[in-house]
């Protein structure tokens, strides 16, 4: 029998996270005929945020797969994707055709100003390398990690793009390639993808979904089985930062999760880790953000005690950012604009201190 696959998973699902499916997904043999739903719910039944048309597209699917009846169901677009509530846009794959993992640099804060991510070339050999700390602090959590970005503190470090000349469409898994070194046998490192700027978007609050007073019929009622189900609706909430993606690494298991190897203490390391995949558009006038951390217990992590310190490369240390359209679109976007005798600007309300040459040009 012909094996196929119909998967529905919630993009800010913080119980099944996205990559429970996604390497699935890519495992799949291209002979496997596959369609995939990807919603902005956390953990939530397709009947309870499509309900009219994953009905329909569920007896099309079984009616295909089950009575071999010739329809439409695999040779229409293979992903179905939302951006905003009840927004959905199709493509013919997923992850979405013409992506490219561009390399994003990043660009070491100063004292009144936040880093920065750029597209360039990369480092070359003869340029002094940029080190800055971060403090590995296992109570900070994600809102104090991601809040008030302009601001330097000892225990993340936030890089930001300039404001977005136009969308930025990401599609698939970031990765995050940290070198760096610590002054302990362990520690951990996170990273956390944000979109700063004003939104309105499905609140993580109860998976994004608010059961409604009102009811809608499907099939036939019975007197064991009623046939009649509650609505359900889309919870919302205005932001003006929101967490895209995360990841984490511990970095005594980097290698094995079955065995532990200690860091040498002071000795500088590649540390290489995804965040979760992700489907989503940073609209214009917003900024890209990178924070990384040590400790990231909003994302299961086991905290580690030593509080170590993490002595970060900026300057080789890369984000690869799967891009729609790829550098070509992040320069439309205007990421290539952050030059040496520019300036920052900054959209929450306070303008930044121009960012020195030397800031700017190591690597």
């Amino acid at each position: 029998m012909r094996a196929s696959v119909f998967v529905s998973h919630g993009l800010q699902d913080d119980n099944v996270m996205p990559d429970h499916f996604s390497k699935w997904w890519e495992a799949l043999p291209a002979s496997v005929p596959k369609k995939l739903w990807l919603t902005r719910t956390g953990h939530v039944d397709p009947f309870d945020f499509r309900r009219a048309a994953w009905v329909s597209t569920l007896h099309r699917w079984f009616d295909h797969e089950l009575q071999g009846v010739r329809n439409d169901v695999l040779t229409e677009p293979q992903a179905d994707i939302e951006y905003a509530a009840d927004e959905w846009r199709t493509y013919r794959r997923w992850p979405v055709d013409a992506r490219e993992a561009v390399s994003l640099k990043l660009v070491a804060d100063t004292p009144a100003t936040a880093g920065a991510l750029a597209i360039g070339p990369p480092p070359t050999p003869n340029l002094p390398r940029v080190h800055q700390t971060i403090t590995d602090t296992p109570s900070l959590s994600e809102n104090n990690a991601i809040s008030n970005p302009t601001t330097v503190t000892a225990n993340r470090r936030i890089f930001l793009s300039s404001p977005l000349e136009a969308p930025v469409h990401v599609s698939g898994t970031p990765v995050v390639r940290v070198r760096a070194s610590v002054n302990a046998t362990d520690t951990n490192f996170g990273a956390i993808l944000v979109d700063y700027g004003p939104a309105t978007q499905v609140s993580r609050n109860g998976d994004g979904a608010q059961t409604l007073t009102t009811q809608d019929c499907w099939g036939e009622a019975s007197p064991a089985d009623d046939a009649c189900y509650f609505q359900v609706g889309k919870r919302l909430t205005n932001v003006t930062q929101w967490r895209v993606s995360k990841g984490i690494l511990d970095a005594l298991n980097r290698n094995s999760y079955a065995v532990a190897e200690p860091l040498i203490p002071g000795e500088e390391t590649s540390f290489t880790f995804p965040l979760l995949p992700q489907d989503y558009i940073f609209p214009a006038g917003h900024r890209i953000g990178l924070v990384l951390v040590g400790s990231y217990s909003g994302y299961g992590s086991q905290a580690d005690q030593n509080r170590a310190t993490i002595s970060l490369n900026v300057t080789e240390t890369l984000f690869d950012l799967p891009v729609v359209g790829g550098k070509q679109a992040l320069s439309r976007a205007g990421l290539e604009k952050v030059t040496p005798a520019g300036a920052i600007e900054t959209p929450f309300g306070e303008p930044e201190s121009e960012v020195s040459a030397g800031d700017l040009s190591d690597g």
